[in-house]
């Protein structure tokens, strides 16, 4: 038989023990690393690596933040309002198709950028379930512009309504 009350035998085992939850911890607990810019930029810029960043690592809310700091600052670049709207559009897909809408009233919002735009607004009334809608808007954005992804949406409303055969034709496209 073994003599637990020898000192040395317990703090060894004490001490085992602790290196044990020490890795433990130490494995579970992993954070992101830490970007940051060398240089100094502006800070258009760097609220633009910044928001790549938080869209790398997938935290959306401070992706959002970083593009709606953006587009403050250039009220006249519609991406970064496509972009925050796709982003709002987990959260609040009314909200999403409020901020589309609005880019697709800019006097600027034609040819190529117009398709794209219905596209964006096409996915926010997917997910709001108004299928019928989504069909409307994803049709004249293929009519105005031609797009794989757009013709993939199609497929995915056509299937959501139960058309099979409309949406293998899409596919096909």
């Amino acid at each position: 038989m073994t003599d637990f009350k020898s000192p040395v035998l317990w703090v060894l085992l004490l001490s085992a023990l602790i290196t044990f939850f020490y890795i433990l911890i130490k494995s579970f607990s992993r954070s992101f690393p830490k970007y940051g810019l060398k240089k100094t930029f502006s800070k258009e810029s760097a609220a633009i690596f910044n928001a790549l960043v938080e869209s790398h690592f997938r935290n959306s809310r401070n992706y959002l933040e970083n593009l709606k700091s953006l587009a403050a600052e250039y009220p006249d670049e519609p991406m970064f309002f496509l972009f925050a709207g796709d982003i709002a559009r987990k959260f609040n897909p009314e909200k999403a198709l409020e901020i589309h809408r609005d880019v697709l009233f800019r006097p600027s919002t034609t040819g190529k950028l117009r398709a794209l735009v219905l596209r964006h607004i096409g996915e926010d009334h997917y997910a709001l379930g108004h299928y019928a809608k989504a069909l409307s808007v994803l049709k004249d954005s293929v009519k105005t512009a031609e797009s794989p992804e757009t013709r993939f949406l199609l497929a995915r409303v056509y299937e959501k309504e139960k058309n099979f055969g409309n949406a293998l034709e899409e596919i096909d496209r």
